[in-house]
């Protein structure tokens, strides 16, 4: 073993493995491998003979994550592929039925934050790319150039909440008429300018922005909603369902998902009797979601806004 895990420190890791309820040589898809932290655990948590399908956009870190995971062998299968696809891999998922968990962290990797080159973080400087899939898809650089105002308006508002969406997208349009946006760091400081930091306020005034960037250029929203779409055809009765999420929308995506998954009636309440047919298909395993404990957002700043929601397929 090397010294990865001193990098990657998975989020709500007890959590995760007490939840998915596994037991020995189950199988278990994993959506987002990135650094491998949940996948290491959930890999002894279903030894001796318990195979984990792991799913990553990211041929780069799904590369050097399944290094570190060799001494797993064939116990680990990875797919370079979106888990939005993952119902697309019927060989595979046929040849280990039946499916008994699926995790899903919808945050960046460390290993993504970490590396200034990919433009994930204002912190340090690179190319701004963005992309999680960097053989395919327009960059975080591209789509700030060319977009219209009123599309980086509905970007800025939709993905990042950005109170300030309207200014910031005119004077982007402004901008790069004169010059093309590069650098990530350059960016972040051209966004400081805009929205000036309050004394005292320990956020980047450029969050909201690189959010929204991220999650436009990866399309996450949309394949979060094709996975939900098709989940259910994969995962084994009894089996369990967990997804982190790390920002409002994600979250509430999966919150009305799950509602409507276990809700068995969804007529109008005016209507005296169910006409409606919809019968619940899963039992939500959190009716709120779980979040870090004080002690891990000390150890772990970027758990801070994790939420951990579960369903167990009926």
């Amino acid at each position: 073993m090397n010294n990865r895990t001193s990098v990657h420190v998975p989020v709500l890791l007890q959590e995760v493995l007490h939840g998915l309820n596994l037991a020995p040589n189950d199988t278990v898809i994993d959506g987002t491998v990135g650094g491998g932290g949940h996948t290491r655990s959930m890999l002894g948590r279903i030894a001796p003979h318990g195979v984990v399908i792991g799913f990553d956009r990211d041929a780069q870190t799904l590369h050097e994550t399944t290094q570190w995971l060799q001494e797993f062998g064939a116990r680990f299968i990875p797919i370079h592929d979106s888990y939005a696809n993952a119902a697309q891999y019927r060989d595979v998922i046929d040849a280990h039925q039946p499916i008994r968990g699926i995790l899903l962290d919808l945050g960046l990797s460390s290993l993504q934050l970490d590396e200034g080159k990919r433009g994930f973080s204002f912190r340090q400087n690179g190319l701004l790319d963005m992309r999680f899939d960097q053989t395919q898809g327009e960059t975080a650089a591209e789509l700030l150039n060319t977009a219209s105002e009123e599309e980086l308006l509905r970007i800025l508002r939709e993905y990042g909440e950005e109170p300030h969406a309207r200014k910031i997208a005119r004077e982007i349009v402004q901008r790069r008429a004169v010059q093309p946006f590069e650098q990530s760091a350059e960016f972040a400081e051209f966004i400081e300018q805009i929205i000036h930091r309050r004394p005292g306020q320990k956020i980047h005034p450029a969050t909201r922005t690189f959010q929204a960037l991220r999650i436009a250029v990866n399309h996450e929203l949309e394949h979060l909603q094709q996975f939900l779409s098709s989940v259910l055809n994969i995962l084994a009765p009894g089996g369990r369902l967990a997804i982190i999420s790390f920002h409002s929308l994600e979250d509430r995506i999966v919150k009305h998902q799950f509602r409507l998954w276990a809700t068995e009636c969804i007529c109008p309440p005016e209507i005296p009797e169910c006409r409606c047919d919809h019968h619940a298909v899963v039992k939500q395993i959190t009716k709120k979601p779980i979040q870090p404990s004080a002690e891990e957002v000390a150890e772990n700043p970027r758990a801070r806004s994790a939420k951990l929601r579960m369903i167990e397929k009926l």
